[in-house]
């Protein structure tokens, strides 16, 4: 789940249009998107409007995604997100984590992670250092 200036975001619907080829997630998500139908495949081609430059905030233990508001002043001209990881386990953050940073890598020239605490430990596992361009 992502949180967006006070606005939470999370996976509306999973459509898995043949078995052979992976689901497609739609997502809640402010953006433009442009979906246009590619023959008889049922198959979406989708384009994201790029966004520049990212703040992503990953929060400690006990934390918040909106503890990443604390962040905007200090980042003029950026956007300024959290992720609210929802697994608690090295392993299964890293992976929440690096799939969510995948995904909006397409969207952002760059980004620039600030993690606290255990966010920062998760953030390491997630082996995400040639997704990102800074990390503090």
């Amino acid at each position: 789940m992502l949180h967006r200036e006070g606005i939470y975001f999370t996976v509306l619907k999973t459509i898995r249009f043949s078995n052979k080829e992976p689901p497609v997630r739609f997502i809640a998500w402010p953006l433009e998107v442009f979906c246009d139908n590619i023959g008889r495949t049922n198959k979406m081609n989708v384009s994201f409007k790029t966004k520049s430059p990212l703040v992503l905030y990953i929060h400690g233990k006990g934390g918040n995604a909106a503890e990443c508001d604390h962040y905007r002043p200090l980042f003029p001209g950026h956007e300024v997100i959290g992720l609210d990881y929802q697994t608690f386990t090295p392993w299964e953050a890293g992976e929440e984590i690096h799939e969510e940073v995948e995904r909006i890598k397409i969207e952002y020239e760059g980004i620039t992670l600030i993690a606290n605490s255990i966010g920062a430990f998760f953030c390491m596992n997630a082996e995400i250092d040639r997704l990102i361009s800074k990390a503090y």
